[in-house]
């Protein structure tokens, strides 16, 4: 598909910015590395939707800016994605912290705000409620843990946006 050479070229040349190789990416990805040779190589001309995002995901960078260029990333990014990854070390954090912190910081101040109220409502002792309620820290949840309360955030935003 001749539509998708502008997103695959970014792609690569983003790739090629950060000094992965083919294997970093995959893996980082969680994609296989013959998935990803294919997409690359163009054998794949029209790759799933999924497998785009895992790819940006591990690129570090929205996928809207490999399609709206005026979306690229800026050198504000850049520092931002350098500090994340310090304290990523500092603390230990696995791929799937950074990541969720990573769509954190790319939210509109809104939405952080947002974001940010549902954690309270999430954190709150009311035993009625039926909103997932945080037993312990933050940092002690369990990756399906995160998802979960992620995905419920995301249904709530997504029944906002048809009301």
């Amino acid at each position: 598909m001749e539509s998708f050479k502008p997103v695959l070229e970014k792609i690569k040349r983003i790739k090629n910015e950060k000094g992965y190789t083919n294997e970093m990416l995959a893996k980082k990805a969680g994609i296989p590395l013959s998935t990803l040779n294919k997409i690359l190589s163009s054998v794949i001309k029209d790759p799933k939707i999924g497998t785009i995002i895992a790819i940006t995901d591990a690129l570090n960078i929205d996928i809207n800016s490999l399609i709206y260029p005026k979306m690229e990333n800026s050198n504000e990014t850049a520092k931002t994605t350098d500090s994340l990854n310090y304290l990523a070390e500092d603390y230990k954090l696995n791929f799937d912290d950074i990541s969720f912190i990573q769509r954190y910081i790319n939210l509109s101040t809104e939405n952080r705000h947002k974001f940010l109220s549902l954690l309270k409502i999430l954190a709150n002792d009311d035993k009625s409620s039926r909103i997932p309620q945080l037993k312990k820290p933050d940092h002690i949840l369990s990756v399906e843990e995160k998802r979960r309360i992620v995905e419920y955030e995301l249904s709530l935003e997504e029944k906002k946006q048809y009301r």
